[in-house]
């Protein structure tokens, strides 16, 4: 497996295991979350139902209260509105003591007390009740007398017991799931500042760590474009990067184009080797460089073809000085293992817009060219070359002619 893939590979694992860890916290901080926020929900409920029980035992008591006060006001000043607020006082009394033994249907021992209550709240209602129709019937001082005996009686003492007794007890569970409620409220906020504060730091590491393999996959991304752009012998552009620079160049651009082989190449690599060679290679590459400019397009396309794209250059004169110049600097001897050699180069140009607009036609004049100057500099006959396949006399059969292929 060659590194790319086992980085895409590192890449793809890591994201699968951000995500998995990710969901893994998302699941573990949402239970937990779940957990506290229905133990605050159950918490609350029970603080709701307390006060539900102490508003119950305070409405039985203050109905048993104002019954007592309206059946005094009978003995004051007898008068159907007063009887009629008894006969409400105790009803309601009755009903709240009711629901007070309903709401406490959870907690056994409330509810015994309930029971108790519902019981003493009958006898009191039942003994004002009838309290109230001995008044009607025999007059205030009858219903004097009674109140006073009453009174005197310990049968108003176990009732008032009785709701003080509940009512203790309820405030004390009151105060209990007060205190659940609000550990649950803590243990919520603390699970939520920690579930935020490991989601932070998780992502916060995810970034730090995806931004590492993000630009190291940008590294091995501009490595690739190079390998895939550049000859790996001498740095030039390859035949697919030719092709690409050449059409990204601006519509309707001048440029020339300049193709040349060496001359007297082939002896370097049988005499010297092709590691020999090679150095050969990458000294023309560094001296096409030299003599054309930083926009120019410089491409090696075969074993000893070199082809330079001149953008600009749209005059014949302009392009034979700059033929001429990279010929002379190509002529220099150069320096390899053991010694120095020299070549030559046979240089043709094309220039668009003089020799044609496509740059498949301008490459293959330009290559037309340059093999008319080698047979020329040999001295032999000048015979223009009609077909790529059909080598003429004099060149070797066996090595092709400049060809780019998109």
């Amino acid at each position: 497996m060659t590194d790319n893939h086992k980085h895409l590979r590192h890449i793809a694992g890591v994201l699968r295991c951000t995500q998995a860890i990710a969901l893994v916290v998302a699941c573990v901080a949402g239970g937990a979350l779940w957990s506290e926020a229905s133990g605050f929900q159950d918490a609350d409920r029970w603080v709701e139902h307390s006060h539900e029980v102490l508003e119950a035992l305070n409405d039985t008591r203050v109905d048993i209260l104002r019954a007592g006060v309206w059946v005094r006001s009978l003995s004051i000043q007898p008068s159907d509105h007063a009887r009629e607020q008894v006969r409400r006082a105790c009803d309601q009394a009755a009903a709240e003591s009711v629901r007070l033994q309903e709401l406490t249907l959870d907690n056994p021992a409330q509810q015994a007390r309930a029971k108790a209550i519902v019981e003493e709240v009958g006898k009191t209602a039942n003994w004002i009740r009838a309290a109230a129709d001995t008044g009607e019937a025999s007059g205030r001082k009858a219903l004097t007398r009674l109140l006073q005996t009453y009174m005197e009686s310990d049968s108003t003492r176990p009732l008032p017991a009785e709701l003080d007794a509940m009512q203790a007890e309820e405030q004390r569970l009151l105060r209990e799931r007060f205190d659940r409620q609000g550990r649950h409220l803590v243990e919520l906020k603390r699970v939520a500042v920690l579930t935020a504060l490991g989601l932070a730091c998780f992502l916060a590491w995810s970034l730090t760590y995806s931004s590492r393999l993000t630009r190291r996959g940008h590294r091995q991304i501009a490595r690739l474009a190079a390998v895939s752009s550049e000859d790996p012998l001498t740095g030039l552009l390859n035949r697919r990067a030719l092709l690409l620079g050449v059409d990204s160049l601006r519509e309707g651009m001048s440029y020339a184009v300049v193709a040349f082989d060496l001359d007297d190449f082939k002896p370097v690599n049988d005499e010297h080797g092709h590691g020999a060679g090679d150095e050969v290679l990458r000294a023309v590459a560094a001296r096409l460089r030299e003599q054309c400019r930083d926009q120019d397009l410089l491409a090696r396309i075969g074993g000893d073809e070199f082809v330079a794209v001149l953008p600009g250059v749209c005059e014949q004169r302009l392009a034979d000085i700059i033929v001429t110049r990279i010929r002379l600097a190509l002529g220099e001897p150069i320096a390899i293992e053991g010694g120095e050699v020299r070549i030559g180069a046979s240089l043709g140009v094309a220039i668009r817009g003089l020799d044609g607009m496509e740059f498949t036609e301008l490459l293959k004049q330009a290559d037309e060219r340059s093999y008319i100057a080698k047979r020329r500099a040999k001295g032999l006959p000048e015979i223009e070359r009609k077909h790529d396949d059909a080598a003429p006399a004099g060149r070797a059969a066996s090595k092709p002619r400049l060809t780019l292929v998109g």
